[in-house]
């Protein structure tokens, strides 16, 4: 590795975490827990200065100087009313009705640093153009038809992933669970649903069979904002060149194997990195690490993987939506964190996986600077 300044964020079950490496990524230097005792599931970073963590019991949460002083951010998710909106659609399924609440997901705009966006259970979008003193739901995304029958797995639907398009403010793309992807190009006042070839199961009596899709994870290629890739519960992920217009899928791992985190290069939309684990039908559906982590690396766009586990421990834990990343260096550094409490860090080269921290609660997100 050069010498080029690496630094992370980790959001954990108690607390938010923040690691800045040495020369070599070889020993890297802890601060926290912030945020003691807040499970941390969603974070932001804009400019290295300003932080935004979520958590799962819909609180926000701001720093402007790198973690040293922190403030929560008034944010009404709107959670008895999104309830009732979702409840009413019976869902064969599961209940579809929660009391629970929670922000999933969190994103600075590219083009202007005081729009933020945030994602929330039930599934919902919300906009702040203020750097995050006030909020307002983006309600094109519930005034889309379909919508009525977004469903999941902790009895509601919740908005996992917003990306937003680095070359054109308007332009949006989200991910929902169970929903599938949606793409705005007037900043949410209208929303299309991009599931074409995507599975084609859905409920029976569905009226909207296409929003039917329990889409794992969301990733757009910084390098091609139309190159975008998406893991699902099943032993594959699926890949669109054209912005979403239509997905193919493509298989990765062995029989048991559900994809769900996935990191993609910064300046190479064919090279992404995908962290296996294995369905649990005894286990109500939750998939998880059983053995030993295990994660692959394409070169040609997911048409054929390689092995990139050498360093990896065996035993049981778990990798969450967020818990695989890339970095945007030179060399691209990658981070991979678990349930067991553990960061591990490789280059894009190569090499062993070494364990950047341990000891931590499990971790919900990693976010690199």
């Amino acid at each position: 590795m050069n010498g080029e300044r690496r630094e992370i964020w980790v959001g954990t079950r108690h607390g938010l975490y923040h690691f800045v490496a040495g020369e070599d990524a070889g020993c890297w230097a802890r601060r926290g827990p912030f945020l003691a005792g807040e499970d941390v599931g969603a974070v932001a970073c804009h400019a290295g200065e300003t932080i935004l963590a979520g958590t799962h019991s819909g609180a926000l949460f701001q720093s402007r100087d790198r973690g040293e002083i922190w403030r929560q951010i008034p944010f009404d998710g709107k959670q008895a009313e999104l309830n009732d909106d979702y409840a009413a659609y019976r869902c064969p399924i599961v209940p579809n009705g929660t009391t629970e609440t929670g922000i999933w997901s969190l994103a600075f705009s590219p083009a202007d640093p005081d729009t933020i966006f945030a994602g929330v259970l039930p599934a919902a979008l919300f906009r702040s153009e203020d750097a995050g003193e006030t909020w307002l739901e983006v309600e094109g995304l519930r005034r889309l038809p379909a919508s009525q029958e977004f469903w999941g797995p902790f009895n509601a639907p919740f908005l996992h992933t917003i990306e937003p398009d680095a070359r054109c403010a308007e332009r949006l793309t989200i991910g929902v669970s169970v929903g599938g992807i949606f793409g705005t190009a007037d900043s949410g006042a209208t929303w299309r649903v991009l599931t074409a070839g995507m599975d084609p199961w859905s409920p029976e009596g569905a009226r909207f069979p296409e929003v039917h899709k329990d889409v794992h994870k969301l990733r757009v290629s910084p390098a091609d904002p139309r190159r975008m890739y998406i893991t699902e519960h099943g032993p594959w992920i699926s890949r669109s060149d054209d912005g979403g217009e239509s997905w193919r899928r493509l298989p990765a791992g062995k029989a048991r194997t559900v994809t769900r985190p996935i990191a993609l290069h910064p300046r190479d939309p064919d090279r992404l990195w995908l962290a296996l684990l294995e369905d649990e039908p005894e286990a109500e559906g939750i998939p998880r690490v059983r053995e030993r982590l295990e994660v692959l690396e394409s070169r040609d766009g997911g048409l054929t993987w390689a092995d990139f586990s050498a360093g990896l421990p065996a035993g049981e834990c778990n990798v969450y939506r967020e818990g695989l990343v890339s970095d945007n260096r030179s060399p691209v550094g990658l981070y991979l964190g678990t349930s067991a409490g553990d960061v591990f860090f490789a280059g894009e080269g190569g090499g062993a996986w070494r364990r950047l921290a341990g000891g931590l609660p499990s971790v919900r997100a990693v976010v690199p600077v």
